[in-house]
């Protein structure tokens, strides 16, 4: 690295809100070492992120994309589709906009931190002769999706970060081993407690309306098809009878456009008689008194997992975990050990899993302290900033 000028890095993530990713991003950017690094957020409207990045003392940045290409979901895109089409043709302006922001601002390094955040600033990076990061964050079910996003990866980047084992295994065994580095998500497991017990679990509980001696049983994250809150529902329904002092809560909202499966989840909770069991509070910022006050924590994704920070969170506080094979999970939990597993889509598993931890409080103490001891081990944030800006030093210098 140049000695006498520090490194100018463009963080483009195309999310203005705090989902899993722009968590992480918010580490990676309040850890990098501002001796070797100038940081630049790029967003595409106002919001959480932005707002956060700010408070940070780090410049922020706009650029407009068209609505339509923002809210197209990547299960939408078909390649060579009329409609893939029309949306290559509208981002063409935001690709030579965002090269201009690029050079403008001295940009050294464009590290993109979400799918279409990949594709665009890939683009604009070639076209300004920038280099080029793609923080990978996905794990791609369609083989055609995922052959031309790695096929673009190559192109496109000079370096990936895999956020997981999964997600670095999907770019294929031929892909060259000197361009992928897994850098797993991590955690401040101290900050975590810290600002867990800032919360009251009592104003938690008065909030949602629950008796003080009622034990909760949550799924906390992002109201979506492939994270399969209804198999969550279908397992409360199973258990209500049996634990009369159990209630259920969702805590979390749609972020990209899945109103449709959250009216489904609602029909569902209504045709199942549990709606004086089962409480949605919505989206809440301080999510980790919500996880702190809960005595297990489900985990129901249907598709494999690239990481689950609600996972590692929730183990950072030593609340039993019990979640679904697949993907990231498999990396992070040793079955019996640290958590439980359960096949993905299976309610009377993820039941039975349950009903095992509210039996045996003790089993489930033991299982919430081994998974704490571990994540203080295995997710640091020290080590994963460290990982990130030996890479962003290593792509700076060539």
């Amino acid at each position: 690295m140049n000695q006498h000028k520090k490194t100018r890095v463009l963080f483009f993530d195309h999310v203005p809100f705090l989902g899993g990713a722009e968590q992480s991003l918010l580490d990676i950017l309040r850890g990098l070492d501002r001796d070797r690094f100038e940081p630049v957020l790029l967003v595409t409207s106002p919001g959480p992120l932005a707002e956060r990045a700010r408070a940070m003392g780090i410049p922020v940045r706009s650029i407009d994309i068209p609505e339509a290409v923002l809210r197209r979901k990547r299960y939408a895109i078909r390649f060579l589709s009329p409609r893939s089409f029309r949306d290559a043709l509208r981002l063409l302006p935001v690709v030579v906009r965002l090269a201009l922001l690029c050079r403008r601002e001295r940009i050294d390094v464009v590290h993109t931190n979400t799918l279409k955040a990949h594709l665009i600033g890939g683009l604009a990076g070639r076209l300004c002769g920038c280099r080029v990061v793609w923080h990978f964050r996905d794990i791609l079910v369609r083989p055609g999706l995922r052959r031309l996003i790695v096929w673009l990866s190559r192109c496109l980047s000079d370096r990936v970060i895999a956020i997981s084992g999964a997600v670095k295994d999907q770019l294929g065994a031929g892909y060259p081993a000197g361009r992928v580095d897994v850098v797993y998500n991590a955690i401040d497991g101290e900050e975590v407690r810290r600002l867990a017990a800032t919360g009251d679990a009592r104003a938690v509980r008065r909030e949602l309306g629950v008796p003080p001696g009622a034990r909760l049983v949550g799924m906390v994250g992002q109201i979506a098809r492939w994270k399969g809150q209804e198999h969550f529902v279908r397992a409360a329904a199973l258990l209500a009878p049996r634990f009369p002092d159990a209630v259920f809560v969702l805590v979390g909202e749609v972020l990209f456009d899945e109103w449709e499966y959250k009216t489904e989840v609602i029909r569902l909770i209504r045709e199942l008689r549990m709606a004086d069991r089962i409480i949605l509070p919505g989206h809440h910022q301080d999510v980790l008194s919500h996880i702190g006050a809960l005595a297990a924590l489900a985990h129901c994704s249907v598709e494999p997992e690239p990481f689950g920070r609600i996972v590692i969170e929730a183990m950072a506080l030593g609340v039993p975990v019990v979640a679904a094979r697949g993907g990231a999970i498999d990396e992070i939990i040793t079955d019996g050990k640290t958590g439980i597993m359960v096949p993905p889509g299976d309610a009377r598993a993820l039941a039975a899993a349950l009903a095992m931890l509210l039996e045996r409080s003790g089993r489930a103490a033991a299982l919430g302290a081994a998974a704490r001891d571990m994540i203080g081990q295995r997710f640091s944030m020290a080590a994963m900033v460290a990982r990130i800006n030996g890479v962003l030093e290593g792509v700076a210098d060539g």
